[in-house]
């Protein structure tokens, strides 16, 4: 997937909060973190959100196979989708 350009970062929604990675965008910014790596900060912000998602669907899969979670079918902890 390719990282959210600037222009293309969504606006914070009248009288809430503005989404995550725009909140990660300006922190990384105000940190200056781009400057270590010399990768501006909306690329850093949108592998910090992508790198969020693996983990939680890594957890995820984790429950469902200890049939702990969504996904899985049986006591054993088996899911539908486990290679075979």
């Amino acid at each position: 997937m390719e990282p959210l350009a600037p222009e293309d970062i969504p606006d914070p929604p009248k009288g809430g909060r503005p989404p995550l990675i725009v909140e990660l965008t300006d922190l990384l910014n105000s940190y200056s973190r781009e400057g270590e790596s010399g990768t501006p900060d909306f690329i850093l912000a949108n592998f910090l959100m992508r790198s969020l998602e693996a983990f939680e669907a890594g957890v995820n899969r984790r429950e469902a196979w200890y049939g702990r979670g969504p996904g899985a079918d049986n006591a054993e902890g088996t899911i539908t989708d486990a290679p075979a």
